[in-house]
């Protein structure tokens, strides 16, 4: 009997190895609407009657990611909303990722939403102004033989570490002083990627959850 134990268990180990193995275990779960409909409710009212009083700058400064780098490939635009703003985060057919202000300055379209990477520009998708990612200066208006010298949007400093893809955020917008540590065994490859697990909740962006 104890034979059988042994066996069984050394093959559900196997078993284990092998599924984790083949498969990728991405396990998402959103937090914030745990609960019945009540108390989601109640938690979001109570959250509207907090005074923030004097305080320092909501955000503070520093490098924050928005994304994993396999999330954004080249030529892909996303819509990242975070520290209060909306970001529209591309990646040029040469692979670098560039970050804009998702909303266009000429009639306010989302960029993120529809809009075309083209070189190192993005094109909005209304009427395919393309703004340049390295300065945010509008480099084509299809309809007009003269850019605007003051047709351009504001450009965030970003970096990528570790598979993950930051954004520079300061007060005072200041450059950039620091980077983020990267790690040799995630550059290298060395650790095998088997999965994740990521949880929505409401919380101030400093917070860190262990």
């Amino acid at each position: 009997m104890a034979g059988w134990w042994s066996f069984g268990g050394a093959f559900l180990l196997l078993f284990g190895i092998l599924v984790s193995y083949l498969y990728k275990i991405n396990w998402i779960k959103d937090l914030r609407l745990e609960g019945d409909n009540k108390t989601v409710l109640a938690n979001h009212l109570e959250s509207k009657k907090r005074k923030l009083g004097k305080l320092p700058p909501v955000y503070p400064n520093g490098w924050f990611a928005l994304l994993e780098s396999s999330q954004l490939g080249k030529g892909q635009v996303k819509h990242v909303a975070a520290l209060g703003q909306n970001f529209a985060v591309f990646r040029t057919n040469n692979g670098t990722v560039r970050i804009l202000d998702a909303y266009c300055p000429h009639l306010g379209a989302n960029m993120a939403e529809g809009g075309r990477v083209k070189g190192d520009c993005l094109e909005c998708p209304f009427h395919g102004w393309q703004f340049r990612g390295s300065d945010g200066q509008c480099d084509y208006i299809p309809y007009a033989d003269k850019v605007p010298h003051v047709a351009r949007t504001k450009t965030w400093k970003s970096c990528e570490a570790n598979e993950i893809i930051f954004v520079w955020h300061h007060a005072e917008e200041l450059e950039p002083h620091w980077q983020p540590q990267t790690n040799s065994h995630v550059s290298n490859r060395t650790w095998r990627y088997h999965g994740r697990n990521e949880f929505l909740i409401n919380c101030h962006i400093q917070i860190c959850v262990k």
